[in-house]
């Protein structure tokens, strides 16, 4: 099981200008392992679930601890997505504020590439 995931994750680059960032990284790994818990979890319950059917006993009862654990995973699972889509977002590049290029002769403000008036004091700075 760990070379499957460690496998899968292989590919990803793990830091540097356009790769994934380690924040991303390590949540996208927490989630994946959540998520595989989740899904040994359901198989387990399946399986009691099958036997306790087989023997006439099912009862709620005998899988409630299960169910609980699944319930909680399952929040776990949610709080992970929302940590690895906080990441995701807080990795993408902001955009940047264009350079001023000069200032304004009459007061001085920053004027910026195109710009043909003064934004501080109308003041026409191009042709």
């Amino acid at each position: 099981m760990q070379e499957e995931m460690r496998t899968a994750g292989e590919g990803r680059p793990k830091t540097g200008m356009g790769e994934e960032p380690a924040p991303v990284t390590e949540a996208r790994a927490r989630l994946e392992k959540l998520r595989q818990e989740r899904h040994d979890l359901l198989a387990e319950i399946g399986e009691e679930a099958v036997a306790l059917y087989a023997s006439g006993e099912i009862t709620l009862p005998g899988l409630g601890m299960k169910l609980v654990q699944l319930s909680e995973l399952q929040e776990r699972i949610e709080l992970e997505e929302a940590r690895m889509a906080a990441a995701v977002e807080a990795s993408r590049p902001k955009a940047v504020p264009p350079a001023p290029v000069g200032a304004c002769p009459a007061c001085g403000a920053a004027l910026f590439a195109g710009d043909r008036f003064c934004p501080q004091c109308g003041r026409r700075v191009s042709d």
